[in-house]
């Protein structure tokens, strides 16, 4: 990269929310770059894509409803409240496409409610059934996390089906939803000549 020397780079993280990442890491590291100039975009936020592809995750995996049954979308969290609010906000959005008896939105990070908490809350509410699905990008240390956990609970709640969903992953809709902030970024870019 620095050895063809470019006059601008355009950064597109591929970042659900805003983060101390993007907000402090990446910043930090491109200062480093003195004769070349960076735009940094901003996370995806409420990113309608993504929101799409949330929901085709869930409905490849659950199927038609047949029983009580509780949707769990768990996010990272933070320590920001904008990432939690949008978050959310993005649970909201998907409790009207989807068909369920409740959609609980949790996190497996820093936030409460934990993803723990929330599967034990749905237990005594006496669901039958609860798909969890991830909003995260790709897979590692927190999906891992996840798996465990879901594990746990159904050993000790073996009358409970929990179905789990994947993450959002590679996609076309996460290449749509990169391809519109570019063209946004383009856009604005214009505007401002």
């Amino acid at each position: 990269m620095a050895a063809q020397n470019p006059e601008k780079i355009v950064l597109v993280p591929l970042f659900l929310f805003s983060s101390k990442h993007v907000k402090k890491d990446i910043p930090k590291i491109i200062e480093g770059y003195k004769n070349t100039k960076f735009d940094l975009l901003d996370s995806f936020k409420i990113n309608y894509p993504l929101i799409n592809l949330l929901t085709k995750r869930v409905k490849e995996s659950s199927g038609p409803k047949k029983k009580l049954r509780a949707l769990v979308v768990v996010g990272r969290g933070a320590k920001d409240e904008a990432p939690i609010q949008e978050f959310n906000q993005i649970v909201k959005i998907v409790e009207k496409k989807l068909d369920f008896d409740y959609i609980y939105p949790t996190f497996i990070g820093m936030t409460a409610p934990k993803l723990e908490d929330s599967l034990k809350h749905l237990a005594k509410m006496r669901y039958e059934e609860i798909v969890v699905v991830p909003y995260l990008l790709f897979t590692g240390f927190l999906i891992r996390k996840i798996k465990i956990i879901l594990g746990t609970f159904s050993k000790k709640y073996p009358s409970i089906k929990i179905i789990y969903s994947s993450h959002l992953g590679v996609h076309p809709f996460l290449i749509q939803a990169v391809e519109e902030k570019i063209d946004t970024y383009q856009l604005s870019s214009k505007d401002h000549q």
